[in-house]
């Protein structure tokens, strides 16, 4: 089968050669290497693009790759002073923070103290093994409240209240009567 070495390739070259023809040879098809082109998805998922919240331990979301995904990273800008979260503290300059990857799933943890009132951008990027970014990065803009923080459930029946409809869909209703007159909240 390598009968056409005997004259071109000589010496410990031939032996090589010979060698890695045959290794090559050895190999099934779906061990051949095959260039990966297709970059990876990320989606974040908590917290939800405009929405606002009052405790927000961790960031996570979702990414797939088509051969298999090696990174997640984030950034975290607080827009008040346009400055980013390293880890440890805001800087001016843009950080990229390593999150924990499962097959399916991230999750960012070490979030800095959340400041009440303040608007934040968290923008996610994944990478797989081949190397390749994901072509969209996700994004997602929130505010800090801890005004709408639910302090008791409402039980009571109401009526005649008054309601705003907030950014994130859902309803903020205070006061109005109920069977036995005003209710507070």
């Amino acid at each position: 089968m390598l009968g056409f070495l005997r004259g071109g390739i000589t010496g410990a070259g031939r032996g090589l050669f010979k060698a890695l023809a045959c290794a090559v040879l050895l190999l099934p098809a779906a061990d051949l290497w095959a260039a990966d082109l297709v970059p990876p998805t990320v989606q974040i998922i908590i917290p939800a693009d405009a929405s606002y919240v009052s405790s927000l331990p961790q960031i996570s979301g979702t990414a797939a790759d088509d051969v298999a995904l090696a990174s997640v990273t984030v950034a975290i800008k607080r827009l008040s002073d346009a400055n980013y979260w390293d880890g440890a503290a805001w800087t001016a300059s843009q950080a990229w923070l390593n999150a924990a990857v499962l097959p399916s799933s991230w999750t960012y943890t070490s979030v800095p103290a959340w400041a009440d009132g303040s608007t934040y951008t968290v923008t996610a990027r994944a990478m797989d093994t081949a190397g390749n970014w994901s072509a969209a990065y996700s994004t997602s803009t929130f505010v800090v409240s801890m005004v709408f923080s639910p302090t008791v459930p409402m039980t009571t029946g109401r009526s005649s209240f008054g309601g705003v409809l907030l950014q994130n869909g859902k309803v903020l209703i205070a006061g109005g009567a109920g069977a036995g007159g005003a209710l507070s909240s």
